[in-house]
């Protein structure tokens, strides 16, 4: 039976960064970002709900929009990027996620915080956190504004 290489961490780290300017290279949103949005760099500080920061150690996801409506971070394991766009005053929608496919075993939100990404409908900001929220407006993450 073959045993799977794994990439050296420099190795992935570098495609990681590739493939985030790749995928950065795509359109602009098809709206322009209200004076209100955000953007910027953030650290997830809670999920569906629960604070993240007990589960994750010292590994917290990330999320960074772009101008050119490129999105991307740390799911505190692996590197991921998206495209995301605008509607209305705080309407927002992220396109099929990337990411790389490292193996960690301390990282037990990443499927949740993925799929957060898919039912993500709008965006607002409250005390100086980025909330995004589904359909409906409950909560699905809330972030924190990262230095």
């Amino acid at each position: 039976m073959k045993r799977a290489q794994l990439l050296p961490a420099s190795v992935a780290t570098a495609l990681a960064a590739l493939l985030f300017l790749l995928a950065s290279c795509a359109a602009a949103p098809e709206a322009p970002a209200p004076s209100g949005f955000p953007g910027g760099s953030w650290l997830l500080v809670e999920l569906g709900g629960k604070a993240v920061a007990d589960s994750v150690g010292d590994k917290i996801p990330t999320l960074a929009f772009r101008e050119d409506g490129a999105a991307g971070g740390s799911s505190g394991c692996n590197q991921y990027g998206t495209k995301w766009t605008l509607s209305g005053e705080d309407g927002i929608a992220f396109a099929e996620l990337w990411s790389t496919k490292m193996f960690c075993v301390d990282v037990l939100i990443e499927v949740e915080y993925y799929e957060m990404f898919r039912k993500t409908r709008a965006w607002r900001v409250e005390g100086g956190r980025l909330v995004l929220s589904d359909g409906s407006g409950t909560p699905l993450a809330v972030f924190e504004r990262s230095e």
